[in-house]
């Protein structure tokens, strides 16, 4: 039992054959490393978790963090993937470095109250629970591959505030599979879709103002 342990780790980390319990620990990776976890789909498995600046932390599972997240600082940081394509759920608060662009693995925000979404790149992106704000900035989705499993490149089913940032989906090879099943507000913000495909009934409001450009 972790406790309310820190754990820091100068490499790989893997609990793929045991169970981890982590209390309300934190696991910081100080060096490039590898995540592998028993690997079910939208299950916690770190309490905190912290990646350094510069750091890689590559997962081979996918990956859920209870409660919060911070990656990298001002010279980058990120998570990537290695044979598959993982999601990497948190509960909580997730926030980035000034350095950092993007992740590759997809990003699922699952549950919580109100957070707040960084403007970078991300590999997929699912959302849910408590209303989000976008972060100044652009936030790109941009991929062909399903978020962790699920049948869609990005999914919303909760309120997104963009105020005035800027949300781009790009389908590269094909086209990028959407689902909104929530409240979708772009504010004074900007909303480009390009080759993307819109997988179920659901829709895109503008309360006020906005920017919405489809192509593709």
């Amino acid at each position: 039992t972790a406790a309310a342990a820190t754990i820091t780790m100068d490499g790989n980390w893997d609990s793929s054959a045991g169970t981890f319990t982590y209390g309300t620990s934190t696991v910081v990776f100080a060096a490039n490393g590898t995540l592998t976890t028993p690997g079910a789909f939208n299950t916690a498995y770190l309490y905190n978790l912290t990646v350094n600046n510069t750091i890689t932390l590559t997962l081979a599972a996918h990956t859920g963090v209870a409660n919060d997240t911070i990656i990298g600082g001002a010279g980058g940081g990120t998570i990537a993937e290695s044979g598959g394509h993982y999601r990497f759920t948190v509960n909580d608060d997730f926030s980035v470095g000034a350095g950092v662009t993007g992740i590759t693995s997809s990003f699922y925000y699952s549950g919580g109250a109100a957070r707040t979404l960084p403007a970078i790149t991300y590999g997929g992106l699912a959302m849910d629970g408590g209303a989000i704000t976008a972060a100044t900035g652009t936030i790109t989705v941009n991929t062909n591959e399903a978020a962790g499993g699920a049948s869609y490149s990005f999914y919303l089913n909760t309120t997104l505030n963009l105020g005035t940032s800027t949300l781009t989906f790009t389908g590269v090879t094909g086209p990028l599979l959407v689902e909104l099943s929530g409240i979708f507000i772009a504010s004074s913000g900007i909303v480009n879709a390009i080759n993307v495909q819109v997988n179920n009934g659901g829709y895109i409001t503008s309360t006020a103002g906005g920017s919405w450009t489809v192509t593709g």
